[in-house]
C-alpha cells in the first residue's frame, strides 16, 4: 500500500520478512549440517536433507535479489535484472540505487 508520499509500506514489510528468512537459510546451513552429521543422522538421508536445505537457501537468495526497493522502485540488491548483485546480500540493508536503509525509520520518498 502506497502512502500519500508514494512510499510502499507493504513492499517494505515483504522485503524485511524475506530478508529475515534468507538470513535464516544461509546462516543456519552449517549449524544444521553439523547437527545432522554429529547428531547421528544416517549419512545418506542427512546428505539429501542438507542438499535440500542448500537448494532452498539459494532459491531464497535468488528471490531476494528480485525484490524492488520500496522507495525508488528499482531492484534493491541488484544493479539490474541480469547485471551485478550486491554480494553482501542479504546481510546489507541498503538499496544499491538510492541508499535506502531497511533498518531506518526514514520513510520519506525520493523527491
Amino acid at each position: 500500500m502506497r502512502t500519500a508520499g508514494g512510499f510502499d509500506t507493504d513492499a517494505l514489510a515483504r522485503l524485511r520478512a524475506h530478508r529475515r528468512w534468507s538470513v535464516f537459510w544461509v546462516v543456519g546451513y552449517l549449524p544444521f549440517g553439523f547437527a545432522l552429521f554429529y547428531g547421528g543422522a544416517p549419512p545418506a538421508s542427512g546428505a539429501v536433507i542438507l542438499m535440500a536445505w542448500l537448494v532452498v537457501g539459494l532459491w531464497s537468495l535468488f528471490r531476494l535479489r528480485l525484490h524492488e526497493c520500496p522507495r525508488c522502485g528499482l531492484l534493491f540488491y541488484a544493479a539490474s535484472t541480469w547485471r551485478s548483485t550486491n554480494m553482501s546480500m542479504p546481510f546489507t540493508g541498503h538499496c544499491m540505487h538510492c541508499g535506502f536503509d531497511l533498518d531506518s525509520s526514514d520513510l520519506e520518498p525520493i523527491v
